[in-house]
């Protein structure tokens, strides 16, 4: 009997080790809102999480489920003066970003993918990003960033971090310098035109994502009740 209760203990503490919750991943990331074209109203919001890229062309990122809560309203924080923000409809609660280089070609926006197009100095060549719903082919919205506005270490970064990792577009506050397509030929600079206002650089904690436990984990569990069984039949004989 003494064993029986011996090998139950052991099988308790051991299935309760493999047990343990795991710990929650935390994604950092930024608080935006869209600003309208007077410079002082919100007309939309969201959240940009950090993930990784997927996306294997240099030239273009995918970033699947950064974008989070993607709202329309009116509000929020503009020059020190806070107004609490309104959500009036919700367009997507979870969405993609994808940055590419586009060139602008007589008002047409051709996409850049090798680097033989790829003139970082010229004032015709952007950054895009373009946000989309999960399941969407058509973006919500889209944002330019000169590529003359990059700064010099950006610019002589081969790896082209402005474009495929999306914590380097958070840190260097890449989205607040983008406009809205409709003034890249126009005299409005990005200064007072539509584009995306960052007022909370803060990290935001998203819904704690238990991580998966692993597959030998789970199958030397199914192991050791298997085998805590036999023994304890056998021991039960035995007495």
């Amino acid at each position: 009997m003494k064993k029986i209760i011996t090998l139950a203990s052991i099988t308790m503490v051991l299935t309760s080790a493999f047990m343990q919750p795991a710990a929650a991943r935390i994604r950092r990331g930024n608080l935006y809102g869209v600003m309208g074209a007077n410079a002082v109203d919100m007309t939309g919001q969201f959240k940009l999480f950090e993930t990784e890229d997927t996306d294997s062309n240099l030239y273009r990122g995918f970033f699947k489920g950064a974008i989070v809560d993607y709202v329309n309203g009116y509000g929020g924080i503009f020059r020190g003066v806070e107004r609490p923000f309104k959500k009036s409809s919700t367009i997507f609660d979870v969405g993609n970003l994808v940055v590419d280089v586009v060139k602008d070609d007589n008002s047409n926006l051709v996409i850049v993918n090798n680097f033989s197009d790829f003139d970082i100095d010229d004032v015709n060549t952007y950054v895009r990003y373009s946000f989309y719903g999960q399941n969407e082919s058509d973006a919500i919205s889209s944002w330019l960033l000169s590529t003359t506005r990059l700064e010099q270490d950006q610019k002589e970064n081969q790896e082209l971090p402005f474009i495929n990792n999306l914590a380097h577009i958070l840190d260097r506050f890449s989205l607040v310098r983008a406009i809205n397509p409709n003034y890249i030929n126009t005299t409005i600079t990005s200064d007072n035109a539509d584009r995306l206002f960052e007022y909370s650089i803060d990290e935001i904690a998203a819904v704690s994502v238990p991580e998966p436990q692993p597959v030998n984990n789970i199958a030397s569990l199914l192991a050791l009740i298997f085998a805590t069984y036999f023994v304890l039949r056998r021991n039960i004989k035995q007495d």
